[in-house]
């Protein structure tokens, strides 16, 4: 709905690496004979990284420059746009970066491919990739160790390398990098902003065992890129035990515990973990929510009247001048001087506060925000590295250039989840792009469709028959449509259904209330068809297997991420408690470790604390202000955002050419519009 956005952000266009290019708008995917040295691209010479980056030249040219090359090595590093490889033994010369936006290895796959090696404002790298073939998996290459005064040298340009026994000099040198140094001088720390922001937050004085990474290079510049937290040696982790009802993937267990080290799961167990703090719970835990479809950037408004539905298809409300006098009044918010939202994320940042206190620890919908994106921030955004998502609003009106670009990379493996807005509304209109998807050659067990409607068994069965997936936004579409998707029969032809909120102008306010509001759905519609469970799995595993992230997210296992919704209730009907439950029944909402959101016992008691806040009559704590060098405004509380929100709210009247505007669509979501 609403917005045209692909999740494919800008940088990920361009075959350069996005960490170094990072504020950069002027780069391109085009290289001349200049910039690459390609004089005949047909010669093929059989290559270790080493005979690529070996020279004895000043500027640092690869001997090999023109040349395609076949090279077997190891994955040291990925990003949006590439990944960089090594042979196996490391050691200086070993690494190269590999410009390929369409497949996405694992660090530790041996590759073999073919390319052509180039260079580009110093930087060597391979593109142009031809031949792809995973030989093996789980390999390591041994970090070379150096000094920081070692790093800026050709050498170790794309080597793993570690700099021990260090010192945070500097802890923002400029908006891309920080600053350390060691015995020997210091050296540059890329921040990468656009693969992953690790949760390491520097700060001037902080000191560290090692800092490991790959070291890049662009013009005369050179930095060590960190791959994720693991790099940060020596820093503190947090680690403790929650003990309660643990719902495992084999079914709820009583008085059991989830041992947590830093943002894994180390354990679950009914075994009470020695030498840790234990944190009993009295509750029920979930492994964490995940919202598989939201528009969160329109979430401080209210429900809409939608006065000419029922709708036959999205663009009749869309089209609408109703919504036409309402998007005006978005935009006033949205542009007000303290909300800010392309810059400061305030209308996110409040979205994800709804969904916190749901117990929700992923959205989708936050595409590229730093504010908001930062794991620290709240949420994890799965748009961000390293999900493999692909989402769009309009489908069909991809581009050919657009589909053929999303074929390659689904084959080669860089997108796993296509998550798409499709047939939302009853009508043939609606109906129709079903069609079109397929005959765009698009139709694999990639797809998820956010709606389905109109769809029929026919439908249903071929989605089946692909792996396709289904979220379902139920209060969405009835609101709109008054008809809603028939998710049983999707049920009973085996396709995985997810349930989302969609938005809070026709949807719900966060996934508890979705589910809720599901539930009365399938008691009424559906004779009753799913069970409590089953409907809980569309909150937790199914999400999970329909974002691609289901190997990290959505049960509560060994080796997964430490996310969890930890609710009051009957333990007696645990499935059915979490159906029940509402933001003042969630006692805990643990991000990566962290809690976020809850009672504020447990959060002082896990070690963290925060602002307290009223909600729904019971006290409760938020845990998401804090200061970090390259985000301007993570200090700002929640009570800020609020009153950022409330107060832009406030300017907006109701003149409207449509004549249907009224003031309570246009209040903003303060506590009070959702209390029981």
């Amino acid at each position: 709905m609403k917005t045209y956005v692909f999740i494919i952000i800008l940088f990920c266009f361009f075959c350069i690496p996005t960490n170094i290019f990072a504020g950069s708008d002027t780069k391109s995917d085009h290289y001349t004979k200049a910039d690459t040295g390609i004089t005949n691209p047909n010669i093929v010479v059989e290559a270790t990284v080493h005979d690529i980056q070996y020279t004895t030249n000043s500027k640092g040219t690869s001997p090999l420059i023109g040349k395609t090359v076949t090279v077997t090595a190891v994955v040291t590093y990925t990003e949006l746009s590439g990944y960089v490889i090594a042979d196996q033994v490391g050691g200086p010369w070993s690494g190269v970066y590999v410009c390929d936006r369409y497949h996405r290895p694992e660090i530790g796959d041996k590759l073999f491919i073919e390319g052509d090696v180039v260079e580009y404002h110093n930087l060597t790298e391979i593109k142009n990739v031809t031949q792809y073939k995973v030989v093996s998996k789980s390999n390591s290459v041994p970090k070379t160790i150096i000094t920081a005064v070692d790093f800026p040298t050709e050498a170790y340009e794309g080597v793993l390398v570690s700099i021990t026994n260090i010192t945070v000099s500097d802890q923002k040198v400029n908006n891309f990098n920080w600053q350390i140094q060691d015995s020997s001088g210091s050296c540059l720390v890329g921040h990468d902003s656009y693969r992953v922001l690790y949760r390491y937050i520097p700060k001037t004085g902080n000191t560290l065992d090692a800092v490991n990474g790959v070291g890049w290079q662009f013009n005369k510049s050179r930095k060590i890129q960190p791959r994720d937290d693991e790099d940060f040696v020596g820093r503190d982790v947090i680690e403790y035990a929650l003990k309660g009802m643990v719902i495992t993937p084999t079914g709820p267990q009583s008085n059991w515990y989830v041992h947590i080290l830093d943002d894994d799961i180390a354990a679950v167990t009914n075994i009470s973990p020695s030498g840790i703090k234990i944190i009993d719970t009295k509750g029920i835990i979930f492994p964490g929510l995940i919202d598989a479809h939201n528009h969160p950037s329109w979430n401080s408004f209210p429900t809409l009247m939608f006065h000419d539905s029922k709708f036959g298809h999205r663009d009749e409300w869309g089209n609408s001048d109703e919504y036409s006098d309402w998007k005006g009044k978005r935009n006033i918010v949205k542009k007000y001087s303290s909300v800010d939202e392309n810059n400061k994320g305030t209308i996110s940042k409040y979205a994800e506060v709804l969904e916190l206190m749901s117990g929700c620890i992923i959205i989708q919908g936050n595409y590229s925000g730093v504010e908001y994106a930062h794991p620290d921030a709240m949420l994890f955004n799965v748009e961000q590295y390293p999900s493999k998502i692909f989402a769009d609003v309009f489908p069909c009106k991809m581009r050919t250039y657009e589909i053929e670009e999303l074929k390659k990379k689904i084959e080669g493996g860089a997108v796993n989840a296509v998550l798409i807005h499709l047939c939302e509304g009853p009508d043939a209109t609606s109906h129709f792009q079903f069609v079109t998807w397929k005959n765009f050659g698009l139709f694999t067990k990639e797809t998820v469709i956010i709606h389905g409607t109109p769809l029929v068994s026919n439908d249903f069965a071929e989605m089946a028959a692909v792996g396709a997936k289904l979220i379902w936004a139920p209060m969405s579409n009835m609101k709109l449509y008054n008809e809603t998707t028939n998710v049983k029969l999707a049920d009973q032809l085996g396709i995985v259904i997810g349930l989302s909120p969609d938005w809070t102008p026709s949807g719900c306010y966060n996934l508890l209330e979705e589910l809720g509001y599901a539930w009365q759905l399938n008691q009424t519609q559906f004779s009753n068809y799913f069970t409590a469970k089953q409907m809980c799995d569309m909150v937790t595993v199914n999400n999970a297997i329909s974002c691609g992230i289901d190997n990290r997210y959505g049960k509560i296992a060994v080796g997964y991420n430490a996310g969890f919704c930890v609710i009051s209730g009957d333990q007696n009907n645990p499935y059915m408690a979490l159906i029940k439950a509402r933001p003042k029944d969630v006692k805990l909402t643990i991000i990566d470790g962290i809690p976020r959101y809850g009672d504020r016992a447990l959060i002082e008691a896990i070690g963290m604390t925060g602002e307290v806040v009223n909600v729904c009559g019971r006290a409760k704590m938020l845990n998401i202000a804090f200061e970090h060098p390259f985000l301007n405004y993570s200090q700002e509380t929640f009570k800020d955002i609020r009153n950022h929100l409330r107060t832009a709210h406030g300017t907006l009247t109701t003149n409207s050419t449509s004549g249907y505007i009224e003031i309570e669509e246009l209040q903003f979501i303060g506590f009070d519009l959702f209390q029981e």
